[in-house]
């Protein structure tokens, strides 16, 4: 018997960031090789309608989903759906989306390596991923006996319309508040720039006294900030890739249970608003502004310690007292650091990203590698690699912190 091949997919997304665009990118990877599909691109309806949906037929549909309306309107439909949202806690539609328990402990181990004690979370109270990534970001604190973590919450920021003055003399108030330094982490990035004003408002220097990390990688957000702000890149593009394969698999088996798919994030992009350790320690400090700066290029111990204005023995006194940790395991720590964010890119080379990281070749990459992650290089290189394309079932009930595929 020959399966059905579908010839009309129908993307509601949203379009105006980053997340809608790099899915429809992951979506685009899925169809190329099949040209008798045709992908239709719509901008996500405020509301879904049956029947101008049913005008468009389709043989499937991947769409976001905000509400459980949307949810019974597009369930109701005689075709099948992924959903690519994460605003629905428990979800009903087949779904693919980040792991958003996994974005929150990435983010605290982002300001917990860079020696924060202080954490706060900016969100949407109403959002599921809102409440997971915090949810992921306070555990991660838990485990290692951080206080507890402040929180804060504006209205839902899909619109673009601005916030109001109200809550944002609010938020400026909490920031204030805050002890600092701080490692604050924003649910979007919509949320990491207005953070980044309130900062300017309420005079604290960015990263110094408030370090802030958005999420979404979204530059058509971030340009606005009056700081460049670092991100957790979500890999949208595997989110539609996920999502466009689910649903032909869908089209082909009709009876297949809904299920719901979580996609790990790629990697955290770095810049000036995380780019301090937090430390109270001026020398130590201007150090690590030294290291950081200089870490595609060989560094030596008492060279910085000359920068800093003091001896090698003060200054690796210092770091043990600030870090608890030596000057040339900071150095190490900052260019694995780095290794893993280019690992992530398949189109550089490993011995590329030797000689960018200052390692000054591949044979010394390779050992000090395996000495500090117990495996080489390549073989960890595909692991990361392998979990960007890893969307093998696993078992019903794992939790929802695992990047995987679970029935419903």
């Amino acid at each position: 018997m020959n399966r059905p091949v579908p010839r009309r997919i129908v993307a509601f997304l949203q379009l105006d960031i980053e997340y809608g665009r790099g899915i429809l990118r992951g979506i685009a990877e899925h169809f190329r090789p099949h040209p008798e599909v045709s992908v239709l691109k719509f901008l996500r309806p405020r509301a879904y309608l049956r029947e101008e949906i049913l005008h468009l037929a389709p043989d499937g549909i991947i769409a976001q989903v905000s509400n459980r309306e949307d949810e019974r309107v597009l369930g109701a439909l005689p075709v099948p759906i992924v959903n690519v949202s994460g605003m629905l806690r428990h979800p009903v539609l087949t779904t693919v989306n980040s792991d958003d328990l996994g974005v929150g402990r990435v983010a605290f181990d982002h300001f917990h390596g860079r020696s924060h004690r202080n954490f706060a979370y900016v969100g949407d109270r109403n959002h599921a991923a809102s409440r997971l990534r915090w949810q992921g970001f306070q555990q991660a604190a838990q485990r290692l006996g951080a206080p507890t973590v402040s929180r804060y919450f504006l209205p839902h920021e899909e619109s673009d319309s601005p916030y109001p003055d109200r809550l944002r003399r609010g938020l400026v108030s909490w920031l204030k508040k805050l002890p600092h330094p701080v490692g604050v982490f924003c649910f979007t990035d919509r949320v990491a720039v207005e953070v980044a004003g309130a900062c300017e408002r309420a005079r604290l220097r960015v990263p110094e006294q408030v370090a802030i990390l958005g999420t979404g990688n979204d530059a058509t957000r971030l340009d606005f900030a009056h700081v460049e702000v670092s991100s957790v890149q979500l890999d949208t593009v595997r989110i539609g890739e996920l999502a466009a394969e689910t649903l032909h698999e869908m089209i082909r088996h009709p009876n297949r249970p809904s299920s719901e798919m979580l996609v790990a994030p790629l990697r955290i992009s770095i810049r000036r608003s995380t780019d301090k350790t937090a430390v109270d320690d001026e020398q130590v400090s201007g150090a690590l502004d030294h290291i950081a700066a200089h870490v595609g290029n060989p560094i030596y111990v008492e060279e910085v310690a000359r920068l800093a204005g003091v001896s090698r023995r003060s200054l690796e006194m210092r770091f043990r007292a600030a870090l608890g940790t030596s000057v040339y395991a900071q150095v190490q720590r900052i260019r694995f650091e780095r290794v893993i964010e280019l690992m992530t890119d398949p189109a550089i080379t490993l011995d590329e990203i030797a000689y960018s990281t200052g390692f000054g070749g591949a044979a010394a990459f390779s050992t000090m590698f395996r000495r500090h992650f117990k495996t080489a290089p390549s073989i960890y290189r595909q692991g990361l690699l392998r979990d960007r394309q890893d969307s093998s079932p696993r078992t019903t009930g794992s939790k929802r912190g695992d990047a995987v595929r679970r029935g419903k």
